[in-house]
C-alpha cells in the first residue's frame, strides 16, 4: 500500500511529538505541591480590632461638640469626653498587647524558630455558624483550635465562615503554641473559593433554620418587635418630648419637620420588622401571648428609663438656674 503525501506528513509529525515529548515533558502538578492559603506576614494582623475604638472617638467628640454651652438636657461635654477618654484607653490597652505579641511572632518566623508539621487533617471538629464554640483539627498528634470571634496574630478562618480546613485534607502547618503562622494545602486537594462559599452559605442557612425553629427565641424576638414598634409609636405621639433627648427648646419649624420625618421613619421600619416576625411562620396562640408578656416587660423598662432621664435633665436645668 502506497502512502499519500499528507500520511507522510501524519506518521512525521506524530514522531516528531514523541522526541520532543520525551526530550522536553509537560509540566504536570506535582503530588506534593502545596498552596500558601494563610501567612501572617503578608495577610496581617487583626489591627481593625484595636482601630475600632475610634469610632467611639469621634462619636465622643460629637457628644462634647453638641454639650458646648451646656444647652443638652445632661452634660454632653462630660459623657464625650469620658467616652473618648475610655476608647483611647481602651485602643492604648490592646495596642500594648498585640504589638509586642506581633514583633515576637515575625521575628520568630524571620528566623525560622518555630515547629512545622505535615500530615492529614485528622479529628476535625467544625465550629457552629454562630461561634460559641472553635473549630479544631489534629494533624499528626498536634491539636489547633481557633475561631473567627477571637482576635488572634494567626489563622482562625473556619469552615463555617469560607475556611479551607476539612477531615482529611493533607496540610503543612508553621506555628508557634497554638498560633498557625503559616497554613499550606496541598494543591490537588484545595476546595476552589466557590466550593467554600456554598459550604459557608449553606452553614449559615442551617444555623437559621434553627433559630426559626427556636421557640424561646422566637418569643423573645417577637416580642422586642411589639416593643420597639410601641416606642416608636410614643416618639410620633409626643415628638416634642423626645426631642429634648438631642436639643433643648424653643424648637425651629425645620426642625420640627426634620424629627418628625425621623420618628415617622423609625415607626414604619418597626412596623415592617413586627410585619416580617409574623409572617415568618404560623404560632400558637400561646406564643403570641407570651411575646406580650416579654413586650410589657420591654416597655415598662424603657418607659423606667425615659422617666430616670427627664428626671436627670430637669435637675440639672435647675441647678444651673439656680447658679445665674
Amino acid at each position: 500500500m502506497t502512502l499519500r503525501w499528507n500520511d507522510w506528513f501524519l506518521v512525521f509529525s506524530h514522531q516528531l511529538f514523541s522526541v520532543v515529548s520525551f526530550l522536553w515533558p509537560r509540566p504536570m502538578s506535582a503530588p506534593d505541591q502545596y498552596s500558601v492559603v494563610f501567612d501572617f506576614t503578608r495577610n496581617g494582623s487583626e489591627w481593625w480590632f484595636p482601630a475600632s475604638g475610634l469610632v467611639f472617638v469621634l462619636i465622643g467628640g460629637f457628644l462634647t461638640w453638641l454639650g458646648r454651652g451646656n444647652r443638652g438636657p445632661f452634660n454632653r461635654r462630660f459623657l464625650g469626653y469620658a467616652m473618648a477618654g475610655f476608647a483611647c484607653l481602651w485602643s492604648l490597652l490592646v495596642l500594648s498587647k498585640m504589638i509586642p505579641d506581633y514583633q515576637r511572632a515575625r521575628s520568630a518566623y524571620l528566623s525560622g524558630n518555630y515547629s512545622v508539621v505535615q500530615g492529614l487533617v485528622t479529628d476535625f471538629q467544625p465550629m457552629p455558624y454562630q461561634g460559641h464554640g472553635e473549630e479544631c483539627f489534629t494533624v499528626d498528634s498536634e491539636t489547633f483550635c481557633y475561631s473567627d470571634y477571637v482576635v488572634t496574630l494567626g489563622f482562625n478562618n473556619t469552615a463555617s465562615h469560607g475556611g479551607p480546613i476539612r477531615e482529611g485534607l493533607p496540610v503543612r502547618v508553621s506555628f508557634i503554641g497554638n498560633t498557625i503562622l503559616r497554613l499550606e494545602v496541598r494543591t490537588d486537594a484545595l476546595a476552589s473559593l466557590p466550593e467554600r462559599e456554598a459550604f459557608a452559605r449553606a452553614s449559615r442557612s442551617d444555623w437559621q433554620k434553627r433559630q426559626e425553629q427556636d421557640p424561646m427565641l422566637d418569643r423573645m424576638t417577637l416580642g422586642f418587635a411589639i416593643a420597639v414598634l410601641f416606642f416608636c409609636g410614643w416618639w410620633n405621639v409626643q415628638p416634642k418630648r423626645f426631642m429634648r433627648f438631642w436639643l433643648r427648646p424653643p424648637y425651629k419649624p425645620l426642625t420640627v419637620t426634620i424629627f418628625r420625618i425621623f420618628f415617622a421613619a423609625n415607626l414604619l421600619s418597626a412596623l415592617v420588622f413586627l410585619v416580617q416576625q409574623i409572617a415568618r411562620h404560623q404560632r400558637p396562640l400561646a406564643n403570641y401571648e407570651i411575646a406580650m408578656a416579654i413586650a410589657a416587660a420591654w416597655l415598662f423598662f424603657i418607659v423606667l428609663m425615659v422617666m430616670l432621664i427627664e428626671r436627670l435633665g430637669r435637675r440639672q436645668i435647675l441647678a444651673s438656674h439656680q447658679e445665674e
